[in-house]
């Protein structure tokens, strides 16, 4: 097995180094620092790359970027040997408050939601990696409503863009256009969620044939039926995300499915655990096969490995990154020993 690298996205003060760079080994879930890079961003919360591995998108949580209000999305130009980055260019990313950013397949635009305006955008890529102007921008509520969008990711076929919106419960469905970039509501143009219940991060089974979302609020992790020729979504149930006898207050975050698409992961800010259920691969029904501590606080942020051997959770508020290895029968997370000591870790990328 060849080491990969991975990039992790911490919140800074603007002082401290916001993006690090690792060495990883699939063999044991090892992580050996390399760079840390505080050049280019201020606030970065999310990042992810172009298929070539090439550029590193991240977000940039600013007021203002190059004299337009909102933040900024910069590209980073990789080196693979070192993890060092260098920055290509900037530019707004026409929503206040990015907080997720995903890539179209082709590698030529980029998805933002931002949680402030409660808005999401589209931004192309051109030849040489940088980043062009928004060609899409959408508010949810124009009417100064509560929208809070904190996801904006495409489908398997990169035919379609959901939104996950926590402040109106719905996630949304665009039409996306890969020639141009601009999206238009779908019909259906969304899912309604329970009332409160704050969908956050969405996820989708390797088939297509299903999506889960992580809810904020409620903590549940919603289990949905998608047609991909349609961009339609469907409920098919939602399932608690802590146990019934939780008493702490618990903020639903990130979720990801297996490689396999045999398990389903969502962690909870506040219980400090990842919630661990088995997938039904012909209903995409979720069954929990257990609760695991995360050893640590706030965990915000986790990724699985792309063998899904191993599992890394970011505990925002510990500053740690702990691993734990995957049960391939069984999906249950058992914690290698391996901790490494980050400041507020909330984005994973793998190279």
């Amino acid at each position: 097995m060849f080491d990969l690298l991975l990039y992790v996205v911490c919140f800074t003060d603007s002082q401290a180094p916001g993006l690090h760079a690792y060495r990883y080994n699939p063999a044991t879930g090892a992580l050996t620092p390399l760079a840390a890079i505080g050049k280019g961003v201020a606030n970065p919360i999310y990042a992810c790359a172009d298929p070539a591995k090439r550029v590193l998108y991240v977000i940039d949580v600013v007021d203002e970027c190059d004299g337009t209000p909102g933040g900024a999305v910069a590209a980073f130009r990789i080196e693979h040997d070192t993890g060092k980055l260098t920055l290509i260019n900037r530019k707004p990313s026409r929503g206040c408050g990015p907080c997720y950013i995903d890539m179209h397949q082709t590698g030529k635009f980029v998805t933002v939601a931002s949680y402030n305006s409660g808005s999401v955008s589209v931004l192309p890529i051109r030849d040489d990696g940088s980043l062009g102007d928004a060609v899409s921008a959408v508010e949810h509520d124009p009417n100064g409503g509560n929208a809070k969008a904190h996801c904006f990711r495409f489908d398997p076929a990169h035919r379609f863009a959901l939104a996950a919106d926590l402040g109106i419960d719905q996630i949304k469905v665009y039409r996306f256009d890969a020639a141009t970039g601009v999206i238009t509501p779908n019909d259906p143009p969304f899912l309604s969620a329970a009332k409160g219940a704050g969908p956050r991060h969405l996820a989708f089974s390797p088939s297509g044939r299903f999506a889960y979302c992580q809810t904020e609020y409620d903590n549940t992790m919603i289990a949905m039926a998608y047609d991909g020729g349609a961009g339609s979504l469907s409920l098919i149930e939602a399932q608690p995300t802590v146990p019934a006898d939780c008493t702490e207050t618990s903020y639903g975050s990130d979720v990801h499915v297996h490689p396999t698409g045999r398990f389903v992961y969502g962690a909870n800010r506040g219980h400090e655990s990842i919630a661990v259920f088995r997938a039904d691969a012909a209903t995409g029904k979720l069954t929990l096969v257990e609760h695991v501590p995360t050893q640590g606080n706030f965990p915000r942020g986790f990724v699985i490995d792309p063998a899904g051997q191993f599992m890394l959770v970011g505990n925002e508020k510990s500053d740690n990154i702990v691993t734990f290895s995957i049960d391939q029968e069984t999906g249950k997370l058992t914690p290698t020993g391996q901790v490494t000591d980050v400041a507020k870790p909330v984005c994973f990328v793998f190279l």
